[in-house]
């Protein structure tokens, strides 16, 4: 075999090696196998099969040597595909779990006491995904993105989220989120008990006026909001708002019905309705 065709060969060799590494590690670490990158790998790896039964021939002939060169080729192309795949596979992985999972769950301030390389994880994340989004719009230079986070950027963000993961299953993130957790309850269960003690402080002030009657159907939407943003936002502070997301549309609809049905209750003028509040709070007030 030619020098030159002998260390290309053997350039593709470590590089197929240095791959196969960092896939393995993503995979120990997530514990699930990466399929795009098993495959191009393997298919890289069939290439170099063709390379190393030609480099056996002590005389290669010209068509054999043309077939090396193709197989060289192919071998490049498909150590690139598996580049890529590990990047996007580590990447894509590592920041749905942080974004739907971890945050979620803990809260930032949490995993940033436990977490020291946290805001770095973060920051690495977001630099590799505008490097991801650089390449798409820069297919030529696509190779040396993917070449910059592999060997700039990859490293530390595998390096900060075993530490995540590691600390999560060691408890620590558990246990002091956990304190928090029930400091929070503590404080929204006093919150939440002030605002129903007024709440039914003001409808039983209310409660033997006529127009009350009238006004009732509103009673419900407020107390749920007070339970919402007095108790549940208090309390669960990250999984509130998916809470929200969750159940908007059937509070929507129990709103709508409520106000419907408050406006066919309507017999007094909004006017007259305004004026009797105000005379019962100035005489509740002024009661001696």
């Amino acid at each position: 075999m030619p020098p030159e065709v002998r260390r290309r060969f053997e350039d593709l060799n470590q590089e197929w090696f240095d791959l196969e590494k960092q896939l393995k590690r993503y995979e120990l670490l997530v514990g699930e196998a990466l399929s795009p990158a098993v495959f191009s790998l393997r298919y890289a790896g069939r290439q170099m099969a063709i390379c190393l039964e030609i480099a056996a021939a002590e005389t290669p002939t010209t068509a054999q040597l043309a077939q090396l060169e193709d197989a060289i080729t192919l071998t490049k192309h498909y150590l690139a595909m598996a580049k890529y795949d590990i990047v996007d596979g580590v990447l894509i992985h590592i920041d749905r779990d942080v974004k739907r999972n971890l945050l979620p769950r803990y809260g930032r301030d949490v995993i940033e006491q436990c977490v020291v390389g946290f805001p770095r994880l973060q920051s690495e994340l977001e630099t590799c995904r505008n490097l991801v989004t650089d390449s798409r719009g820069e297919p030529q230079a696509r190779d040396a993105f993917y070449d910059r986070m592999l060997s700039n950027h990859l490293p530390h963000i595998l390096n900060d989220y075993q530490e995540l993961i590691q600390k999560e299953n060691d408890t620590i993130m558990t246990r002091l989120v956990n304190d928090q957790l029930q400091l929070r309850s503590e404080r929204a269960t006093a919150l939440f008990g002030i605002f129903v003690a007024i709440f039914f402080a003001l409808v039983t002030l209310f409660v033997d006026l006529d127009f009350f009657d009238v006004l009732w159907p509103l009673c419900i939407p407020t107390f749920i909001l007070g339970f919402y943003y007095f108790y549940l936002r208090v309390a669960r502070p990250n999984s509130a708002p998916a809470v929200l997301h969750k159940c908007r549309w059937p509070f929507l609809f129990l709103t709508i019905f409520c106000v419907v049905l408050f406006g066919a209750l309507l017999e007094y003028d909004l006017g007259t309705l305004v004026y009797e509040s105000i005379k019962r709070l100035r005489a509740i007030i002024t009661r001696p």
